[in-house]
């Protein structure tokens, strides 16, 4: 196989205004240019420091020296031509930008070791005819616009192996295979940072200043819910703590506060209380603890629901001091409805964490505003707490009011 190459293509896209009136516009012409040495050296060194910041992102997942010295000579050696002076460059960014145990391993002995079979492919100073793609235009106000933009592609960044003895589809998996084993703890890595980043700026902007979202007003038919909410023999409440014993006699505790509630608002619903904490939905794979979808979705009991149909979800944390992670986990699934639902501009839920409830709600662009927790569970008083008041409130909203377009 090849050595990893950097391959770069130009690609030029002019869009003509059709001046003569006719209403008909000329197609947009994209023109690919193969570069020779100049252009690549050129263009390699205007994107030089981003490309190796990147570089050395990757190499910390690769637990193969020889491997992230040959990439790095592939990717950045023809910029050095002088080996002395090449090797000098990668020990001097393995010391800035690499791990303290890489930085130990590397000499500049071992460095010369790994580049010496390395095989310089000939450049092709050829210019090639140009290769022309057409497609329909569409129309712009300028008379002429011209984009340029730089495609970035790595091949073949993996050993040689023989594939003479396998037969076609053998010989495919084999080699994906070797880039998987080295692309997979990359991308997984990635992953894991973006996700740790992001939820670090979420936790930070979900402890804004706080609104009010539902109303605390007691409607008809409350205090009739409250004596029933009461009157709830379950155990598993820690009173005194202001939680419960485990998610489990949590998740019983809510079901029931929601039967008594349903019971009583009985058609004026305009929505339909699922637990979906073990369930979920599809499309990709989430689990709100609640969800809350029309109320003629026909539901069939343990199956998924897809994000089109879902209203609005709730989040059940065991202890008061959970309610953060909860919100975190709120912008998740508020973030797919709002995708899976173009038509809405917003989302609103609610966090059930101990035995405080608080409402959020996220619009499409991304602002996010919460209230302040309120007791909706307390033993020792005869009238409805706010949280409860704002729960039964909440539950009784219009489809409107939950940001779907009626």
């Amino acid at each position: 196989m090849k050595n990893l190459l950097l391959a770069e293509t130009t690609v030029t896209r002019d869009i003509t205004r059709d001046e003569g009136g006719s209403g008909k516009y000329p197609p947009i012409t994209i023109t690919t240019h193969p570069t020779n040495t100049s252009s690549k050296r050129k263009i390699r060194k205007m994107n030089t420091v981003l490309q190796k910041a990147q570089f050395w992102q990757l190499a910390a997942n690769m637990n193969n020296d020889e491997k992230v010295v040959k990439m790095w000579n592939m990717l950045f050696g023809e910029n050095y031509q002088d080996q002395r002076i090449r090797v000098q460059t990668f020990l001097q960014e393995a010391e800035e930008h690499g791990s303290a145990d890489f930085t130990t391993r590397m000499t500049g002995r071992k460095v010369r070791k790994f580049l010496q079979n390395e095989e310089e492919e000939p450049e092709d100073d050829t210019i090639t005819s140009p290769e022309v793609i057409t497609q329909a235009g569409t129309p712009t106000t300028d008379p002429v616009t011209s984009t340029t933009t730089i495609i970035t592609s790595l091949t073949d960044a993996v050993a040689d192996i023989d594939i003479g003895h396998l037969p076609p589809r053998a010989a495919a998996r084999a080699v994906k295979k070797q880039y998987w084993d080295i692309l997979h703890p990359i991308v997984h890595s990635a992953g894991e940072r973006a996700k740790s980043n992001a939820e670090t700026l979420w936790r930070q902007r979900l402890q804004g200043p706080k609104t009010n979202l539902v109303s605390s007003a007691q409607s008809a038919g409350t205090a009739g819910m409250w004596r029933e909410v009461k009157a709830i023999s379950l155990t598993g409440v820690r009173w005194g703590m202001g939680s419960f014993e485990s998610e489990r006699m949590q998740v019983a505790y809510i079901n029931e506060v929601f039967r008594i509630i349903s019971v009583h608002l009985n058609n004026q619903l305009h929505i339909k209380i699922l637990d979906t904490h073990d369930k979920g939905m599809r499309d990709p794979p989430c689990r709100p603890d609640i969800t809350l979808t029309r109320a003629d979705y026909g539901y069939i009991d343990g199956s998924s629901i897809p994000w089109s149909e879902v209203m609005s979800a709730g989040e059940l944390k065991r202890r008061r001091s959970d309610s953060l992670d909860g919100q975190v986990q709120f912008t998740e699934w508020a973030w797919q409805i709002l995708e899976k639902q173009p038509g809405r501009t917003f989302v609103i839920g609610f966090i059930l964490a101990g035995l405080n409830v608080e409402f959020i709600r996220m619009q499409r662009g991304g602002e996010v505003t919460a209230t302040t927790p309120e007791p909706y569970l307390d033993k020792e008083v005869a009238t409805p707490p706010a949280g409860f008041r704002r729960l039964v409130n909440f539950l009784r909203m219009d489809l409107q009011r939950f940001g779907v377009a009626q």
